[in-house]
């Protein structure tokens, strides 16, 4: 019997350990910026609890005003948005770490508007 305490005791925080939401480091508000030869750019959105994400761009170059962003952040880190600029699909891929992100960014139809991204959680 004196084992088999320690024992359960170290199972139940095990097991509460893994039960925690892994997506939780990442919530929080977000901004940085994108660039590329024909494009660039402000990013700026939130992250939820469950990895969803939403937000706005605002394009220096293409348009006007705040474009919508959409997409989720998965369980390591992997982000994947898009956003319509111009006419055009823009889809964001690359990874969050607990402060900073980065990767890069494309449009669909036009191979020529592309380049990178950054951020950092606020």
């Amino acid at each position: 019997m004196k084992r088999l305490f320690p024992f359960l005791v170290f199972l139940g925080l095990a097991l509460t350990a893994c039960s925690e939401n892994p997506l939780k480091i990442y919530k929080g508000d977000w901004g940085g910026t994108y660039t590329g030869a024909k494009d660039f750019g402000r990013l700026d959105f939130f992250v939820d609890r469950e990895g969803a994400l939403s937000g706005s761009l605002r394009s220096d170059t293409l348009t006007t005003g705040q474009i919508n962003l959409t997409g989720k952040v998965d369980a390591v880190g992997g982000i994947l948005v898009s956003a319509e600029v111009a006419g055009q699909t823009y889809v964001f891929e690359g990874d969050l770490d607990k402060n900073r992100g980065s990767g890069t960014w494309k449009a669909q139809a036009d191979s020529s508007l592309s380049g990178t991204w950054r951020a950092s959680k606020f």
